[in-house]
């Protein structure tokens, strides 16, 4: 697909304890913990991401959360895993009317013991869908060098893609 050769592409890459939204076209990175700090009031607005919610924590201002941690699944809230990943994904990709939405590789490197199920693919794509991206796939299997991405070649004999990119 020629517009593939101009669009931006996000390699999303998620632990529990970190993550990474790199923008292939231009080398930014957004590299931080996946910490959320809301109003404790109820409202949905967030006040501070990372680090920097972090040191709101212990203060009766804001509720801290984690949408990446589970015992059991790489998504523990999707709600405030989606609000994270929108902020690192404009942090690296500001939005502009004249700017095409990226596409998006979701790659969740923690929890993944034995694959995904369908329901879990589905929630990280609708993630980064919902972050801003055009298109996107999950990848399961060893970290891709760019270059793997850019030429969309994924090495399915180590590794499992969920929803490919065209």
């Amino acid at each position: 697909m020629l517009t593939r050769h101009f669009r931006n592409i996000l390699y999303i890459k998620i632990r529990e304890s970190r993550l990474i939204v790199k923008s292939l076209k231009t080398g930014k990175v957004a590299v931080d913990e996946p910490i959320l700090a809301m109003e404790a009031n109820g409202k949905t607005r967030v006040l501070a991401v990372g680090a920097r919610a972090r040191k709101l924590e212990g203060g009766n201002a804001a509720i801290i959360a984690n949408g990446f941690s589970h015992t059991r699944s790489i998504i523990d809230d999707p709600r405030v895993a989606q609000k994270t990943l929108h902020y690192f994904v404009r942090h690296v990709h500001p939005h502009s009317p004249m700017r095409l939405r990226p596409l998006a590789v979701v790659h969740p490197l923690e929890r993944v013991e034995g694959g995904l199920t369908q329901l879990e693919a589905c929630t990280l794509r609708d993630l980064a869908l919902r972050a801003g991206a055009k298109r996107a796939c999950v990848w399961v299997g060893q970290e891709l060098p760019d270059e793997e991405i850019l030429a969309n070649k994924y090495p399915t004999l180590s590794g499992e893609l969920h929803f490919p990119l065209k």
